[in-house]
Formats: structure tokens, sequence, C-alpha cells
């Protein structure tokens, strides 16, 4: 068989599996594409609970921020003998554990929930818990009538709801982020 004829057959066998490979890649292309599909919703909704972490975590820390040079939510007297005071705030008001609410509570922590949620949109006041603690060994023995607070801020409860992933049946309707705290030393206070 001289050359023409080999490169004519070679040709033919081309044009042969050319024509049987296009089924294949439609059968392929049918498996592949609700696969890709699935990995590509998956990534984008990877990346939207990655940013509803970032802006919890960084409420979390902005509200803290205010809280330290803003008035107490609480009086903090019954911190003198190392107690603790726990404030949390509902849609009207704020009550605290350990301790009395001082002066007007409720306009510094709506002030303080309204800047959490420019930030995080999902927070609501349930979610945000207070706690003002009294920290042995700061400014206690050389200063006994007054008491320098360690403030923490805590975010709870806050959940992220699938947007693309729910289409899928089977999965549960959202991802529970955990719980974000943050603390500051506050400034030092007169009992």
């Amino acid at each position: 068989m001289n050359k023409r004829a080999s490169a004519i057959k070679a040709e033919r066998l081309l044009r042969r599996f050319w024509r049987h490979a296009r089924g294949q890649v439609a059968i392929e292309f049918a498996f592949l594409v609700p696969a890709l599909v699935l990995f590509t919703m998956g990534t984008l909704e990877f990346g939207l609970i990655l940013s509803d972490y970032q802006r919890a975590g960084e409420a979390t820390r902005r509200a803290v921020r205010d809280l330290v040079i803003n008035p107490p939510l609480a009086a903090l007297d019954t911190l003198a003998n190392d107690g603790t005071v726990v404030c949390t705030g509902s849609g009207g008001g704020v009550t605290c554990t350990g301790g009395a609410v001082q002066g007007d509570a409720s306009t510094t922590f709506t002030l303080l929930y309204d800047k959490m949620q420019d930030i995080f949109s999902d927070i609501q006041p349930q979610n945000v818990s207070i706690t003002y603690s009294a920290t042995a060994g700061i400014d206690k023995a050389t200063n006994p009538g007054v008491v320098t607070p360690v403030v923490t801020l805590s975010l709870t409860g806050m959940r992220h709801e699938f947007l693309l992933l729910q289409i899928i049946p089977g999965l549960p309707d959202g991802f529970d982020l955990p719980s974000f705290a943050s603390s500051r030393i506050s400034s030092t206070q007169a009992l």
C-alpha cells in the first residue's frame, strides 16, 4: 500500500470516529452539566456564608468599640466585688441581670443596635448580649473606689439562610453561624 492509500484509509477512520464521537460528547456533556452547576452553586453559597460570617464579626467588633466610649448600660456599682452584669435588649428596652439599668440605656442600646444592623441587617435585638465584668487586679489595689470593667459583646443565634442551595431537595434550609464575642477594657468608672 502506498502512502496515499494509507492516508485515505486513516482519514476514513477519523471521519467514522468523529461521527460516532459526536453522540458520545453530547452524553458526556449531559452528565457533567448538572455536576458543574451544583459545584458552581455550592461555591457561590459558600462565598455568601463567608460574607455573613465576616459581617457578623465586624458588627460585633465595632459595637464593642462604641460601648466603651458611651456611658454603660448598667449601673456598675455591683462590679466592686468582682461582679458581672449582663444586659440584653428587646424591641423596646434593656434588661440587666446582676445590676440595675442605668440612665437612658434603651436609647444607647437602640443606637448601638442600629449601627450593628447597618453592617449586618439580619441581627435582631435578642441576638445581642452585653456583659460588664470586673477583673481582679485592675484598679483594685490602688483605687478601691473605682472599677475598670471589661465589656464583652456577644452575638448568638445567627443563621445564614441558603439562597441558591434551597432548590436542592434534602438539604437543610440554612447554616447556623457560630457565636461571636468581642471584649474591650472600658474607661475607669467611679463607684
